[in-house]
C-alpha cells in the first residue's frame, strides 16, 4: 500500500536531511575550486525543507504535481 502524499513527502524530507551534508561546516563544503556555491545551495535547500515542513504542520497536501 502507498502511503499517502503528506507521509511521502515527510519521507522525502528525512531522507534528503540525511543525505546532505547542512550540518557540516563550511570549511569542508567550500575545499577546492568554486564552480557555483554548494553553500549556498544547502541553505536554500534547508529553507524549502524548513518551508514544507511548517506546510505539512498546518495541513497542506502535497500533489506532487
Amino acid at each position: 500500500m502507498k502511503p499517502d502524499t503528506s507521509t511521502a513527502m515527510r519521507e522525502l524530507i528525512r531522507q534528503v536531511r540525511e543525505a546532505l551534508p547542512f550540518d557540516a561546516p563550511e570549511s569542508l563544503i567550500c575545499a577546492g575550486p568554486c564552480h557555483g556555491c554548494p553553500q549556498k545551495l544547502l541553505t536554500y535547500l534547508d529553507t524549502e525543507l524548513d518551508d514544507w515542513e511548517r506546510r505539512l504542520d498546518a495541513g497542506d497536501k502535497p500533489d506532487f504535481a
